[in-house]
């Protein structure tokens, strides 16, 4: 905003008003200003912290000039970035007067005709009121007010929009060539800070080509503006400089590098195309439209009155369309994309900006047209028209204050609200229901670790308790980050954090020690998720205040223990005592702004949660009442309206309806549970318990807790009493897996199950007599379950399964072959034949089954294995080789790949490349499972000079 030295009899509005805005707003956002976190504003406040150790690879410029921050006493980052955020949404809006003030104004015929010197400024009397009109067009729009309020940081990213499109302006007005140069390097800046300034180049390419015109070929200028740009660009390195160890991400600069494009990439190709594309033809191409200088008609006066005519209809459509979208409208970048889960929820201030720009610059054009009559006497206009001029300005400098003012007052509660104490109040009940004592707490949301860990960092009294990311764990480099902070509370984590094998069991160990002093808790209703749910193996969960403590079982406690009688009326108290809490929550919620319906999921979520747990105690009113109070606080949580349903049938004393479950049908169940609470719904509890006992690592317990509430719901359930029989048999339990799959044969006949379900409960019975060491009997159970469904594919697989167990491969062949013989396209039996011809010494002719199947399915992983270890057996190695490299592109941990390519380099005599290889599988294998000790015999061998071991 630098002072222009042009001879202008009234500089107020180029040289003193940009001033005057950057400061009046500066004071304005301050008053309003968010005193602490919000929803928006998490990511970048536990960057300053270094809470969570990640690295901003799209906003390099944003973190630097936050690192000063750190010397802030922590309790008071927050408001220090806040503020900092404040003066840069101010000065933004200064650059976009000085921007709006200085615009040439001779870009028409009716301009130059009224005076507009060539290349110069409005020059008139109310010359203040376009760049004043912008600026409260701009700077009171919700989004804008909300950004500026809360260090998101976008308004980094804004200012240097506006520093650029300041630059250009001013180099038109005084073609000083360091104009382009500041214009050259602060564009570098941008791209490399932000992929929205990437997205511009084209329109800045072209803006400063048209600018500079002829003159921007000089070769000196334009090579010094490329420098100047090089010198921008050189912001790419500071990351990949400074990122070393940060969870995640490379450990090489080179890698780091290209993940600051890969950013990008995926902001750039992630932004929705037609709705961007509609909001540009919206808000930014009207820009184009008024910076254009038209040339004046023909000789024709009925040319010239039809080109007055378009560019009249041009900037009423400008200005309409900057107030149209300012106020929110269905076509808006606030409706389409900012509050969008479809549009990315992007704040596309920088269409703000230019929209509002262009309003101001058509604004300044009719009150010139409107307060000053043309030069030549045969271009005055009628009285008519002069009157329409007059009205047209009048309306014009009426809505430069009222538009603004009708903003302020639209948007003024809907900041209360944002900018309020709703999340802290959240975080605060969050902490309250924590120990005085250093604790683990868990959680898969990383907003309510941030909030949590806000709360706790503003208070340096608070406990330091070890929030950890159960889905973050498995990374070293942020378990070593865990270690260093909280080491000495915790001395397990040493071993943890170093650890290559075996992370989840030393996790779970850590846990279970913990968790039996009382130290373990959970931030909301545990997700069973496969990523996760072994922690929920040997502990469990209960309510404790707004969160779950964490405890081990009892032994031999298959599922946890419904709420005692006190401590369900615990729960029950807690909520009445946030009843005028909740209030003020649905009430945010219902404002649209993302704090208040941050708040109102993550309590929704809560409420649904405890619901289930006094439903499963009994306590069903109580129950129904905090599943209304979860839709009440979050309308979509669909997860809250199956339990409702479940709920009503259950104080009705009714059977539960086939269709409770209904509102989940068009959502992910795992995502569903994830945002909104478990679900307690037989036929979902059936599913989930099968999905988590069949698993590659059956999760036993957990599939039996759902199973079991499957079963209490809907005891006559033929999947759920299946389910709980795997869970059993999974658990190593075989006296309640007899007992299950009992009870489960009886509800099957009785409520006429599927022949899939009634197979399945014989292939479980077969499994439980083969563990029992009774072979005879599990082959007689499979025998005549096959004579009774030899359609079932699940079936066969377990006939090959058993033989291939007892070494009798060969004997499974006959089963298969007539299941083949009536279903010739089923590639996965015909696969499992290949199998078995390995197994029973066949290589070629189980290389001829493959083949046939791969020709189908080049994907089938498990059948190119096998054909692999066919192929070895043949000793050909190198085409065994080329399989185990084609699964290990896709699948580059594929355990049964790694271990036939480390065979194939020994038979190759690459004893080094072996070598790799097996220890790569023992780094990622447990140390328990058969490819471990296959590695490690293998890698035995070798030092020991034997080759391959048989």
């Amino acid at each position: 905003m630098s002072e222009d030295t042009t001879d202008q009899p009234r500089r107020f509005a180029t040289r003193v008003l940009p001033w005057v805005v950057t400061a009046v707003f500066f004071a304005f956002y301050l008053a309003t200003l968010n005193r602490w976190v919000s929803a928006n504003s998490l990511g970048i406040i536990a960057q300053i912290g270094g809470w969570d150790g990640q690295v901003p690879f799209h906003q390099p410029l944003l973190w630097l000039i936050t690192r000063p921050l750190q010397l802030v006493p922590e309790p008071y980052r927050p408001l220090a970035a806040n503020a900092l955020t404040a003066l840069l949404a101010a000065a933004s809006l200064g650059l976009l007067a000085r921007s709006v003030a200085i615009f040439p104004a001779d870009r028409t015929h009716a301009q130059r005709t009224r005076g507009q010197l060539d290349g110069l400024p409005l020059d008139i009397p109310f010359n203040w009121i376009p760049p004043v009109f912008a600026v409260g067009l701009l700077g009171l729009q919700l989004t804008f007010w909300e950004n500026a309020t809360a260090a998101t940081g976008d308004m980094l990213t804004l200012f240097l929009f506006a520093f650029a499109v300041r630059c250009l302006t001013q180099y038109a007005l005084d073609e000083r060539d360091w104009r382009l140069q500041q214009f050259a390097f602060v564009l570098g800046l941008g791209c490399a800070n932000d992929w929205a300034m990437v997205g511009y180049l084209p329109m800045f390419a072209v803006a400063v080509a048209w600018t500079a015109g002829w003159e921007l070929l000089n070769a000196r200028r334009l090579v010094t503006m490329l420098v100047s740009f090089a010198f921008g660009l050189l912001l790419y390195l500071l990351m990949p400089l400074v990122a070393g160890g940060a969870p995640g991400i490379p450990g090489s600069f080179g890698g780091r590098f290209l993940e600051v494009f890969r950013h990008q990439r995926v902001f750039l190709l992630g932004l929705p195309r037609s709705r961007a594309l509609l909001l540009a033809i919206l808000m930014l191409l009207p820009a184009v439209f008024v910076a254009i200088k038209w040339r004046s008609g023909g000789s024709s006066g009925t040319d010239q009155k039809l080109k007055n005519f378009f560019l009249i209809l041009l900037r009423v459509l400008t200005v309409a369309a900057a107030v149209y979208v300012a106020f929110d409208t269905l076509i808006s970048p606030r409706m389409l994309v900012t509050t969008s889960q479809q549009g990315g929820q992007l704040s596309l201030l920088t269409f703000s900006w230019v929209s509002a720009f262009a309003a101001g610059i058509s604004t300044g054009w009719f009150i010139l047209v409107a307060t000053v009559m043309p030069g030549k006497k045969w271009e005055r206009q009628s009285d008519s028209a002069a009157t329409g001029a007059r009205l047209a300005a009048g309306l014009c400098m009426l809505g430069a204050l009222t538009i603004p003012t009708a903003l302020a007052w639209l948007n003024w509660p809907k900041i209360r609200v944002q900018n309020g104490p709703i999340l802290e109040h959240l975080a605060e009940g969050l902490k309250r229901s924590l120990p005085a004592q250093p604790a683990v707490v868990l959680s898969e949301d990383s907003a309510l670790l941030g909030i949590l860990q806000a709360i706790l960092r503003r208070d340096p009294a608070s406990p330091r308790h070890l929030l950890t990311s159960t889905r973050s764990a498995a990374l070293q480099d942020y378990r070593v980050q865990l270690a260093s902070r909280h080491g000495g509370d915790f001395p397990a984590l040493t071993e943890f954090a170093v650890a290559e094998t075996n992370v989840a069991g030393l996790f779970v160990r850590l846990l279970q020690k913990e968790a039996g002093a009382g130290r373990v808790f959970y931030l909301h209703p545990p997700v069973f998720d496969p990523r996760t749910s072994f922690i929920l193996e040997t502990l469990r969960t209960r309510p404790e205040g707004l969160i779950y403590a964490v405890e081990p079982y009892a032994p031999r406690e298959i599922v946890p223990p419904v709420l005692t009688p006190a401590q369900a009326d615990r729960v029950v108290a807690g909520w009445n005592g946030l009843a005028g809490e909740l209030a003020a929550v649905t009430n945010a919620a219902s404002a649209k702004m993302a704090n208040g319906q941050l708040a109102a999921l993550l309590y929704s979520r809560a409420a649904n949660g405890h619901g289930v747990e006094l439903q499963r105690a009994g306590r069903l009113v109580e129950a129904g009442r905090l599943f209304r109070l979860a839709q009440d606080l979050f309308a979509q949580n669909a997860v809250a309206a199956v339990n409702a349903n479940v709920n009503a049938a259950l104080q009705a004393r009714k059977p539960i309806p086939a269709d409770a479950g209904k509102p989940l049908s068009n959502l992910t169940i795992l995502g569903a549970v994830e945002q909104f609470g478990p679900v307690d719904e037989p036929n979902y509890l059936a599913r989930l318990a099968l999905a988590l006992s069949q698993a590659t690592e059956p999760l036993a317990r957990a599939a039996a807790v759902a199973a079991r509430r499957a079963l209490t719901l809907a005891p006559d359930s033929a999947p759920a009493a299946e389910a709980f029989a795997r869970a059993a048999l999974a658990a190593r339990e075989p006296e309640l897996a007899a007992e299950a799959i009992s009870t489960a044969r009886q509800i099957a006949t009785r409520s006429e199950a599927s022949a899939t379900t009634l197979a399945g409960l014989e292939q479980l019975q077969a499994r439980l007599q083969q563990g029992r060491g009774n072979l005879a009997e599990a082959e007689k159970t499979l025998v005549d379950a096959w004579k009774r469904f030899p359609d079932d594919a699940p079936l066969i697989e377990e006939i090959c399964t058993f033989y291939s167990g007892v070494g009798l491969a060969t004997n499974a062949l006959p089963y298969v072959d007539h299941f083949l013989r009536r279903h010739k396209d089923d590639d996965a039996i015909l696969a499992r034949r290949g199998g078995l011809l390995v197994e029973s010494g066949r290589p070629g002719e189980a290389v001829s089954v493959l083949d046939a199947v791969l020709n189908r399915r080049p994907d089938e992983y498990e059948a190119r294995a096998t054909r692999g270890a066919a192929l070895l057996m043949l000793n050909k190695p190198g085409t065994a080789r080329a399989d185990f490299e084609y699964i290990l592109k896709a699948l580059p941990n594929y355990g049964r790949a790694l271990l036939g390519l480390g065979r194939a380099c020994l038979a190759e005599k690459n004893t080094g490349d072996a070598q790799r290889h097996f220890q790569r599988l023992l780094e990622l294998t447990p140390t328990n499972s058969a490819f471990h000790l296959a590695a490690q015999e293998q890698l035995r061998a070798i030092s020991e000079g034997r080759g391959t071991p048989p």
